[in-house]
């Protein structure tokens, strides 16, 4: 090593070189939780600062809060939607899907939905939905029915 490189390693020493000098080891200075800067902003300081945006903000919005709002959706309303979007809490902002109720799937519903026609069709009008319902339950049994002997011979 040269004089002068000799001279730049001793003014200027590693990391590695300071810690073995400090008796520190391991290869970081500071301890989980520890700071390398203890005159730095102090615990809360920061939330403190926020608060008192917030303070601000809401000291402006209580004089003059709705005459911008106003005034955004007449010169920019696709501002206004942006900041109102951005403001409502994520489980708000749901997909429109359509579907159906119960869980049933398109060709359930859409069968359903024939049968109440069907039943809207031929009922006669003042029909209780309970004659309705026994009306479907009989023409239904008789239709599907199986015979518990064999038929007689003729």
């Amino acid at each position: 090593m040269d004089d002068r490189s000799q001279r730049t390693h001793q003014a200027h020493p590693t990391a590695a070189v300071v810690n073995q000098q400090q008796n520190i080891t391991g290869p970081h200075r500071w301890q989980p939780g520890e700071s390398g800067n203890r005159a730095g902003r102090p615990t809360g300081s920061r939330q403190k600062i926020a608060e008192a945006l917030l303070k601000d903000i809401a000291a402006v919005w209580e004089r003059r809060g709705a005459e911008v709002l106003e005034r955004l959706a007449t010169d920019d309303p696709a501002a206004l939607a942006k900041i109102a979007f951005g403001l409502l809490p994520r489980e708000a902002l749901i997909s429109v899907q359509q579907q159906a109720p119960a869980g049933l799937d398109a060709e359930q519903w859409s069968r359903l939905r024939e049968i109440l026609a069907m039943v809207e069709r031929v009922a006669p009008p003042g029909t209780s939905p309970d004659a309705v319902l026994m009306a479907l339950e009989n023409g239904l049994r008789a239709e599907f029915a199986r015979p518990i002997l064999p038929a007689p011979p003729y």
